[in-house]
Parts: C-alpha cells; structure tokens; sequence
C-alpha cells in the first residue's frame, strides 16, 4: 500500500492572476481616474500611478474607505463605527520627504486616494510678483508672503500694509494693518497668514 503514496512530496505552487482591486485617486494628481491593480498595492504605489502630485498638492492625504471593506490599520482615524466609510489623514511631508514608511498603507477594494489642493494667500498692490501662493500646510508669515510676491516696489506704502482675513464668526471681514518696515527691521510682528488670507501692500 505504501508504494502508492509519494514519499516527501515537492510541490511548487504558481499564482497565475492577482484579483484586480478598483482603487481611485483623485485631487491634486497628475492623472486622477480610477486605477485597476492587480494584487496588493500601497498608496504610494498608486501616486506613482497616477503621475504624482501637482504643484499645489496640499500636505495632507485622505484614504477613504467604505465600510464593506475589511478592517486595516489605523491611522488617525475618522468615523470608524463600522457603519459609515473610515478616513485615514497622511501626512505626506512625513511619508515623501522624511520616509516614515509606516504611513504607506496598503490599499483595498473600493478604496478614495484624495490629495485636496493646498490652501492659499494672496498677495496683490505694490509688489513686485502679485498673486496666489500655496500654503501647503506649512506655517507662512508676512514677510514670507512678500517676499514669494518678489519684495515691495520703491512708490509703495509698506507702512500701511493690510491683511483681508474672513472672519472666523462668519461676520464678515477682518482688516488688520502692519508695518513692512517695522517688521524687516524686527521692530514689528510678523504675523502668520490664514487661509485665504489677501494682503494689499497700497501705494504711497
């Protein structure tokens, strides 16, 4: 009976097709779509997908995913009561630049890679390069701020600059003025800049 059997059997197995996971990416990418991928893929794998990011890509990323998918690891984790979608908040200045490899989650099914656009401040008056610039989550003063719009031009008012803010009681519009000059000559506050933020540097 025993010659029927083989004795310390070798058997090499072969995965012939991964099961193809529908994973989408959208916001601030090169290429936002839907992306087919077969076996396990990771968030970085799917920012290579989809190009990487633009320009004015914010520092954060949202992986939402629906409550049918399996449990993963958590992150920061928002509505996790397993009945409504769970979101993950990645910092992506840790992920990218500093390589804190545990924030490259693996993906599944069903899974929203979104890269929201970077909040903005926006410079206009007497400088030289006026115009919109990117936040990206960083902190960013006053004299940051003039100092991406090119510095202040030779006929302007530093003395009177104004910062246009929204009003966080929702009435209406803050107007605060600071000095350009007091401030280069570390005599005045640098303020730091919200969201949104419009500075106007007027002309003398």
């Amino acid at each position: 009976l025993a010659q029927k059997y083989l004795k310390d059997p070798h058997v090499n197995v072969f995965v012939k097709e991964y099961h193809s996971q529908r994973i989408s990416v959208i916001g601030a990418v090169e290429k936002p779509n839907v992306y087919s991928v077969p076996g396990h893929k990771t968030i970085l794998d799917l920012l290579v997908l989809a190009g990487g990011l633009k320009e004015e890509a914010g520092s954060l990323l949202f992986l939402i995913r629906p409550a049918s998918a399996e449990k993963g690891p958590s992150r920061r984790e928002e509505g996790s009561n397993g009945q409504e979608p769970r979101t993950f908040v990645i910092d992506l200045e840790e992920l990218l630049v500093k390589g804190e490899m545990r924030l490259n989650l693996p993906l599944q099914n069903g899974d929203v890679v979104n890269v929201p656009v970077a909040g903005k401040i926006f410079v206009g008056g007497e400088v030289r390069n006026p115009g919109g610039f990117p936040l990206k989550g960083r902190r960013m003063t006053v004299s940051q701020a003039i100092t991406l719009a090119g510095g202040i031009k030779t006929e302007a008012k530093g003395s009177e600059t104004r910062i246009f803010r929204h009003s966080e009681k929702g009435t209406g519009k803050e107007i605060l003025t600071v000095n350009i000059y007091d401030i280069e000559k570390g005599q005045g506050e640098d303020l730091s800049l919200k969201e949104n933020d419009i500075i106007i540097v007027p002309k003398s």
